[in-house]
């Protein structure tokens, strides 16, 4: 019996392979006939898991009775960002996709969940306006060990689609401590702490912050603590997908 591991090898590349090799374009998710390649049918595309009514500040889900555009926590406790646009609930299919992209990294999973984001972010958001976009950095082990960065991938496509300049450079996450993947909201902040160097000045800059999944956003808060210190007016992030557990990371 296979391994899940090598399972889900098996399935990425060979979605990738049908992405390719079939006569005509199919949806990445069921493989039906759909408008274009590395995209999805309009059945699965009105399928994904959309957050209807998010939090302006943190994007989470807000219950369908409130009428603030802020969940009670942010109310209390201000957010560094002026605005989180993540459109989707970390759930199936998105998770999956998502889980791809880092861990069976293909132009067809990076395009196709730019796409997914850029579409949303459209009809969010009129104009689309900012002086730079800054992918959240990884630290160098993590960059190694991985080979690219997701956020940089993303910041790629929607950069291009949006013609808001891609800064690469301007921030360094130095070496934390441990990985991220397991600790709780508290221990996140407290780790991520000063990982962030902003190598200079952004005086009056629009920034967008763009990652592809906010877990309790301990991330783009202390991401976007630096930028405010080294100048930034204006903070939006733009995050794929939410986790729907709120642990507020101010």
């Amino acid at each position: 019996m296979l391994s899940t591991k090598t399972f889900r090898s098996v399935y990425y590349w060979l979605k990738d392979t049908l992405t390719v090799f079939l006569p005509s374009a199919r949806c990445f998710l069921c493989l039906a006939p759909c408008q274009r390649p590395s995209t999805l049918c309009q059945s699965c595309w009105d399928a994904l898991p959309r957050i209807s009514q998010p939090c302006h500040s943190c994007g989470i889900p807000l219950a369908a009775t409130d009428t603030q555009p802020l969940c009670g926590s942010c109310q209390s406790h201000p957010s560094r960002t002026d605005h989180l646009l993540a459109p989707f609930v970390y759930s199936s299919p998105i998770r999956e996709l998502v889980h791809g992209f880092k861990f069976h990294q293909t132009n067809h999973l990076a395009k196709l969940l730019a796409t997914i984001l850029y579409q949303q972010i459209a009809e969010a958001i009129a104009p689309v306006q900012a002086d730079l976009m800054i992918p959240v950095p990884l630290a160098n082990s993590r960059l190694r060990q991985r080979g690219f960065n997701q956020a940089l991938e993303l910041s790629r496509y929607l950069s291009k689609w949006t013609s808001i300049p891609l800064a690469t450079n301007e921030v360094e996450r130095i070496e934390g401590s441990s990985s991220q993947v397991s600790l709780n909201g508290e221990a996140r902040r407290h780790e991520i702490r000063n990982q962030f160097v902003v190598r200079r000045s952004l005086v009056g800059k629009s920034i967008i912050i763009v990652d592809d999944v906010v877990t309790t956003g301990a991330t783009v808060q202390e991401l976007a603590r630096v930028l405010r210190a080294a100048g930034a007016v204006r903070i939006e992030v733009w995050a794929l997908a939410r986790t729907c557990l709120h642990q507020h990371s101010v």
